[in-house]
């Protein structure tokens, strides 16, 4: 009988460490994807945290942190202390980068955490594919995962797996421009030029920041609470900051009343304290870039001036920040149309109601005559206007089973493709992933086999692309 028991456990040990090992090996023999990618960063960033001297001030946050702060004009300004830049990516969360910092918090230290004032990054969402990618690149980055993420770790492997032969197997091209490592400098900043604001009204309308109760989660707040705990047996001190964030992506009816709750409420279930004046770190929309945390290069000048400021009281240093803060740049900087891919695109305009949308139009939806066609071609311009975004819903109920969008869209929100049941591909003519914003819900509603195809150079670029690469399983490329 023991000899019975001791062959089903064997089989059974054998039956899943045999898949194991197999998997194993096609992650050893397939070529690296992702050390070219924004992700690889993360392995610069760990570093820079293992090697930097205490004193030190490490700033903790997403990718308002990599795209807001010049360490270079702190450590000028806030002389005897190293600064860390430990902040990336949304999608890796806020709780990767706690227990990343963790064991490398020593006394003296003044570590400021600032997640964005969003749901994503005030929660302890941790997203197992995105640390494997980030991993490639630095596998010391598994020796600081939390034993509490170690499952999410064994079922995000093989996604992440599937994904790395996937990408491989597209022969893309490796990543550049603003979401590639290549734009990562010395100090884990960006140092892609970064003149003006991308966002065709000037915020992300798909991003808007409610600073309702909803936001403040118990979990996470008791998690941060715990951590600024771990600092303080350590010696070290710890303070909460806001992200920056673009005034002008406040929820409708947000007033100077809304704010203060906000505050008075986070400041209450916090057990550190808050160093800036929330009203501080919201900035004019021309100081951001590409997304409502992300700023330009003139941003990066006034939100570091407001750290300093906000770092020097603490220290009791009443003197005056010494910086030139530069006015925001007064024109958006919208990106041109580059002309339609297609040979020939059908015109099929009159098949669209419109809005006005910024300088031109937005299509809000189809007629009958539009959900009826098989095929549906987005047009470039109707009446004389670009049609430069799709809203809400638009294209809702449609029967193609094709649908190409069109080279002048800037902007498409939520919910485009719902109960287009039909619908198998998406044509994307535009190679540049940065010229299209989209929202975190692009394909709710829509059949779950629908795929967004697009040329090679274009899937390096939406693959890897900060708002876009939450749709790479729906990515492919065009014959």
């Amino acid at each position: 009988m023991k000899n019975k028991a001791l062959a089903l456990t064997l089989a059974f040990v054998i039956a899943f460490l045999l898949p194991v090992g197999v998997f194993a090996v096609l992650d050893a023999v397939t070529p690296a994807q992702y050390s070219e990618s924004f992700l690889a960063g993360l392995g610069l960033k760990y570093d820079l945290i293992k090697q930097a001297s205490s004193p030190k001030i490490v700033l903790i946050g997403g990718s308002s942190a990599a795209f807001g702060v010049d360490s270079d004009l702190l450590e000028e300004q806030l002389p005897g202390y190293d600064v860390v830049n430990f902040g990336l990516y949304a999608t890796l969360g806020t709780k990767l980068m706690l227990d990343l910092s963790e064991d490398y918090i020593n006394e003296g230290d003044i570590v400021i955490v600032a997640p964005e004032l969003d749901e994503q990054t005030f929660s302890l969402y941790f997203n197992a594919q995105s640390v494997w990618q980030a991993a490639e690149s630095d596998p010391s980055i598994l020796h600081g995962i939390a034993w509490d993420n170690i499952g999410d770790m064994l079922g995000g492997y093989w996604k992440y797996l599937a994904g790395k032969i996937t990408a491989a197997n597209t022969g893309a091209p490796a990543p550049t421009g603003v979401y590639s490592r290549s734009s990562i400098d010395e100090n884990g900043e960006i140092s892609y030029p970064r003149e003006g604001n991308t966002m065709v009204l000037g915020y992300d309308p798909n991003m808007i920041i409610d600073l309702g109760s909803n936001l403040i989660d118990t979990e996470f707040i008791g998690y941060l609470n715990d951590y600024a705990a771990m600092c303080s047996r350590k010696g070290a001190s710890c303070y909460f900051s806001f992200s920056p964030t673009n005034r002008a992506a406040l929820a409708e009816g947000t007033t100077d009343e809304t704010i203060l709750a906000f505050y008075d409420a986070l400041d209450r279930a916090l057990d550190f304290e808050i160093i800036s004046n929330i009203n501080d770190c919201l900035y004019d929309a021309g100081y951001f870039y590409d997304t409502n945390f992300h700023l330009s290069d003139a941003g990066v000048t006034a939100h570091s001036a407001t750290l300093i400021r906000d770092i020097r009281r603490i220290l009791g240093d009443a003197a005056a920040v010494t910086l030139e803060i530069p006015e925001p740049p007064g024109a958006l900087i919208v990106p041109e149309s580059a002309g339609s891919a297609e040979a020939e695109r059908e015109d099929m305009s009159a098949l669209f109601t419109y809005e006005e949308y910024a300088s031109g139009l937005m299509i809000t939806g189809v007629t009958d005559e539009g959900k009826a066609a098989d095929i549906l071609w987005l047009p470039e311009a109707y009446d004389g206007k670009a049609v430069i975004a799709v809203g809400e819903g638009a294209l809702t109920g449609c029967a193609a089973t094709d649908i190409h969008l069109s080279a002048a869209i800037v902007q498409l929100y939520d919910g485009i493709f719902a109960s287009c049941d039909n619908l198998t591909a998406i044509h994307m003519p535009i190679g540049d992933a940065t010229r299209i914003a989209v929202g975190l819900d692009l394909f709710r509603g829509a059949p779950a086999d629908a795929k967004l195809y697009m040329s090679l150079e274009g899937y390096a670029s939406f693959y890897n692309d900060y708002s876009w690469t939450r749709y790479s399983d729906r990515m492919a490329v065009e014959d």
